[in-house]
């Protein structure tokens, strides 16, 4: 699938006479400015393919494809890192004491990546609870927005104050590296503007949305991706559910993250994650594309 194709007038008359579930996905709003899922379209086209190939999940890892780190030019991600960790640490530790920063990196470093079984841990459990006492201090009912309960015995990790400049801070260099990764694929070439970078979450349903259901996050603190293969190996874990994509664009999203890789000292970088906390606005789903096989949604907020 790493095959570098040339997308050419020959290869998009294919696609209109011949492929249109290919085409239909191509248009899609979250894919039309990205430039691996261009290269993957043409190649499954030339492959006489009806629909578009996705990502298999296997056992172990789940890694972003080379392919797409290449095509979507995330090296900017690992250039400036460093560089982004420090101006991270630097504003938050106005606000948030050393120890507690700390703790923050170590969870998500060390027992976030553990899975599932890892988050039901008082570590991150005292996230979650950070999230759960954020919503009920504002006279909101928290359980109204995840659907699993969490171990309310479990201190927090983070006061309100704490956890507001949290989300502040991670909203605010997300807004600037983005637009300065959107600069970076302009001098290589690649036209991407950062308000078209959308945030993907790869689930697995017992049954399909219908549209405008409302979107309900299943936990407190919940893993997105910038990285098309990610999700869709992670949609794929459990057999007999159907495989989905739940998308939204970065910049209606970003005033909902609680953790960014990029930001966090040795935090696996392999899967572009991003982790958001619930939003308190009232989402529906609309789906945007099925084949059959996967089901495509974006979260219309």
């Amino acid at each position: 699938m790493c095959d570098e194709i040339e997308l050419n007038d020959e290869s998009f008359e294919k696609i209109l006479s011949d492929y249109p579930l290919i085409l239909e996905r191509a248009c899609l709003d979250k894919y039309i400015f990205n430039p691996y899922v261009h290269q993957r379209f043409v190649k499954n086209v030339y492959e006489n393919k009806d629909v578009l190939d996705t990502a298999n999940n296997k056992n172990g890892s789940k890694n972003i494809f080379d392919c797409e780190y290449i095509a979507l030019m995330s090296e900017f991600f690992d250039e400036f890192k460093l560089e982004m960790e420090n101006e991270f640490r630097r504003r938050i530790l106005k606000k948030v004491n050393k120890d507690k920063l700390e703790l923050y990196f170590n969870y998500f470093c060390e027992i976030w990546p553990k899975g599932a079984s890892a988050r039901e841990s008082v570590e991150i459990s005292s996230l979650d609870a950070s999230v759960y006492y954020f919503f009920k201090n504002r006279n909101l009912e928290p359980n109204d927005f995840v659907r699993k309960d969490f171990n309310k015995e479990i201190s927090p990790l983070f006061s309100e104050k704490e956890l507001i400049h949290l989300i502040l801070v991670n909203k605010e260099l997300i807004e600037l590296y983005f637009n300065n990764y959107a600069s970076f694929c302009l001098e290589k070439g690649l036209e991407l503007a950062a308000s078209e970078i959308w945030l993907h979450r790869g689930v697995h349903l017992s049954k399909p949305y219908k549209d405008g259901d409302k979107y309900i996050e299943n936990r407190f603190l919940n893993s997105y991706s910038t990285s098309l293969t990610i999700v869709e190996q992670f949609s794929k874990i459990i057999p007999n559910k159907t495989p989905a994509i739940i998308s939204g664009k970065l910049f209606d999203l970003y005033d909902r993250v609680f953790a960014f890789y990029a930001f966090m000292p040795n935090m696996n970088s392999s899967q572009q994650e991003i982790i958001l906390i619930p939003s308190a606005k009232n989402l529906t789903t609309k789906l945007v594309h099925s084949d059959g096989i996967l089901f495509e949604y974006e979260i219309d907020a």
